[in-house]
């Protein structure tokens, strides 16, 4: 709902309405993306998780022992998700999908280890978007 004050030019009254708005919801993502600097920020699809939405995706440590990342919905750069700031933090508020988004995750490991990314997407019975991001070396 939007509230709306005017003032009637002849009368001088205050008029106060209230407008309601539709909210137009964006058509779900079909497919997630890793982009990063272990890719050169290109676009790597993630593979389908073992339970609906999430999705998981393994890189190896670029040589520099450091990996930043960040998600692009569908693939998209215009849809980018990442934290709130650049951050070496797993728990850090997601911000996005969007153009705007320029931020990443951080991950510090041995050069050449396998690190697995898990990204999860839900949508609770309310309709609101529940998301996460993990990372951690897998067991061999």
């Amino acid at each position: 709902c939007k509230v709306v004050y005017t003032k009637d030019p002849v009368t001088g009254e205050d008029e106060v309405r209230f407008e309601r708005q539709q909210v137009v919801a964006d058509e779900p993502a079909q497919f997630f993306c890793v982009t990063g600097s272990h890719n050169d920020w290109a676009d790597d699809r993630m593979d389908d998780g073992e339970a609906p939405g999430v999705f998981v995706y393994e890189v190896y440590m670029p040589m520099d022992g450091m990996l930043e990342f960040r998600i692009l919905a569908d693939g998209d750069q215009d849809k980018a998700i990442g934290p709130e700031e650049t951050t070496e933090s797993r728990s850090a508020a997601l911000v996005g999908p969007g153009p705007e988004v320029r931020t990443s995750w951080v991950v510090k490991g041995a050069p050449n280890a396998c690190v697995r990314i898990e990204f999860v997407n839900l949508t609770a019975a309310s309709g609101q978007a529940v998301r996460s991001i993990t990372w951690f070396t897998p067991k061999t």
